[in-house]
C-alpha cells in the first residue's frame, strides 16, 4: 500500500535539488562541492542560492564545470568589487558584479539556464524572504549578493531589496516542497569568538551579522536531507580570493565525506 507520504514524494517534480548557502569569499567551496558531484556522475535537477551561494548555484545552472567555476573566481578583483561609489552613502553598487556575470553568462535570462534556479532575496520594504525564478537574473542575483552596510541595496520594481542571507541563509526551504532529496551546503559554519575579537564596533557588528546567521541557518537544516558544511572555513576571511584553491579543496573533501550519504538516500528515494 503506497502511504500518503510516499504519495507526496513521488508527485514532487525534481529527484534532487542543491541548496548553495551564503558566504562571501567562502562561497568558492561550493564550486568545491560541485566537483565532487561531478566526480560521482550525481545528477542535480534544481538549485537555490543566497548571496555567494546564488552565484555558484548560476554558474552551475550556466553549464559551467567546477574548475571553469574557480578560475572565474580567481580573476575576480576585490578592489573593484569592494571600492566604494558616489553618491551612495559610501557603500559599493553591483556594477563590478553585474558586469562581470552578464560577460560571463551573455543571456541573462532564468528561462535560458541549463537547469531550474532559485534565488533568495530579502525585500526590506516588506520584511520578507523572496524568492526569484523568472524573467532575468541579473538584478535578482546582484540583490541577493547586496550584503547590508557593504552593498548599496539594489531596487526591483520599486522594492528595496538586500543579501537573502539577512533571513534565509541556506535556502533548502525553496526546495523542500519540489524535490524529493534537498542537499543544504552552508559555507558560514559557527565558530567561538574571544574577547578579544569581540572588541571594537567593527568586530561586534560582524558577531551580530554571524549571529543573525546562524540563526536562520538552523531552522534551514531542518529542510535538508543531507547537510554538508565545512567546518574549517572559518578559518579563512570572508573578503579575499587568496585561498581560492584551499576553500575549493575544503568544499570537494567535505562532500566527498558525505557522498556515501548522499547517494544512499538518492537510491532510497527510486526503489
Amino acid at each position: 500500500m503506497t502511504t500518503s507520504k510516499q504519495t507526496t514524494e513521488m508527485n514532487k517534480p525534481y529527484k534532487i535539488g542543491v541548496a548553495f548557502g551564503s558566504g562571501a569569499a567562502r562561497g568558492i567551496a561550493h564550486f568545491g562541492a560541485i566537483k565532487a558531484f561531478e566526480e560521482v556522475g550525481l545528477k542535480i535537477d534544481i538549485v537555490s542560492g543566497t548571496s555567494a551561494g546564488s552565484i555558484a548555484g548560476l554558474m552551475f545552472a550556466a553549464g559551467y564545470s567546477a574548475e571553469e567555476m574557480l578560475e572565474k573566481a580567481k580573476s575576480i578583483s576585490v578592489a573593484k568589487a569592494y571600492s566604494p561609489t558616489f553618491p551612495s552613502g559610501g557603500f559599493t553598487d553591483m556594477s563590478y558584479l553585474k558586469s562581470l556575470l552578464t560577460k560571463w553568462i551573455p543571456n541573462p535570462n532564468f528561462d535560458a539556464l541549463q537547469i531550474k534556479l532559485k534565488v533568495v532575496v530579502t525585500n526590506m520594504n516588506k520584511g520578507a524572504v523572496e524568492v526569484m525564478e523568472t524573467g532575468s537574473w541579473v538584478e535578482p542575483v546582484a540583490a541577493s549578493c547586496s550584503i547590508p552596510f557593504v552593498f548599496k541595496p539594489v531596487i526591483i520594481n520599486e522594492q528595496t531589496y538586500v543579501d537573502g542571507g539577512v533571513m534565509m541563509n541556506l535556502p533548502t526551504q525553496p526546495l523542500r516542497d519540489v524535490c524529493k532529496t534537498v542537499i543544504g551546503i552552508n559555507v558560514l559554519p559557527n565558530s567561538n569568538f574571544s574577547q578579544t575579537q569581540l572588541k571594537g564596533w567593527k568586530n561586534i557588528g560582524m558577531r551580530f551579522g554571524a549571529a543573525v546567521v546562524i540563526s536562520n541557518t538552523l531552522e534551514s537544516i531542518k529542510h535538508c536531507d543531507i547537510f554538508i558544511e565545512p567546518q574549517r572555513l572559518a578559518a579563512y576571511p570572508l573578503f579575499t580570493v587568496k585561498k581560492a584553491d584551499d576553500m575549493y579543496k575544503l568544499g570537494y573533501e567535505e562532500t566527498m565525506k558525505m557522498m556515501p550519504k548522499i547517494m544512499a538516500k538518492v537510491a532510497e528515494g527510486y526503489v
